[in-house]
């Protein structure tokens, strides 16, 4: 429903799930979602927060609020959440990508360049998880790995 624009089903099909657990995290984070493509950030945030707090190890969260600070061209905040993903899921592909991608905007290209060299590592040991299918990324390595070495020979 989310991906067809009808917001107000999603919602109530959502609040349904959620009425019943409120602890569904797949629901948890089709709310989330919902509440940021309707550009609803205060009750995002609210949200957000009250989930942090409720559910402090909590990867995919932390992930999509890394999202919403980057649509919002917040790089520091969007940093410490993907950062947050890295503690609680080294292995996440998704959140390292993220992280190297905003490191190298900001003009920190050796910590990007390490980040590149973790990813590569990662991908060559099949050493990664793909964390988010739920939200519509994927990691797809062909590509992720062009962009790593791309970065590290710049």
């Amino acid at each position: 429903m989310i991906d067809l624009g009808e917001y107000e089903r999603a919602e109530r099909m959502i609040g349904e799930i959620l009425t019943m657990d409120r602890t569904h995290r797949p629901a948890i984070l089709l709310r989330l979602t919902l509440l940021a493509n309707q550009d609803r950030e205060s009750e995002f945030t609210a949200y957000a927060t009250t989930l942090a707090k409720a559910c402090p190890i909590f990867p995919e969260l932390y992930f999509l609020l890394g999202r919403h600070h980057e649509s919002r061209h917040r790089p520091q905040e969007a940093l410490e959440q993907y950062r947050r993903v890295l503690f609680l899921t080294p292995t996440c592909l998704l959140a390292r990508e993220k992280v190297m991608r905003l490191l190298a905007q900001q003009g920190e290209r050796d910590r990007a360049r390490l980040e590149a060299r973790n990813i590569l590592a990662a991908l060559a040991g099949k050493n990664w998880t793909d964390l988010l299918p739920q939200v519509g990324e994927r990691v797809q390595p062909d590509r992720l790995g062009k962009a790593c070495l791309q970065l590290i020979e710049d």
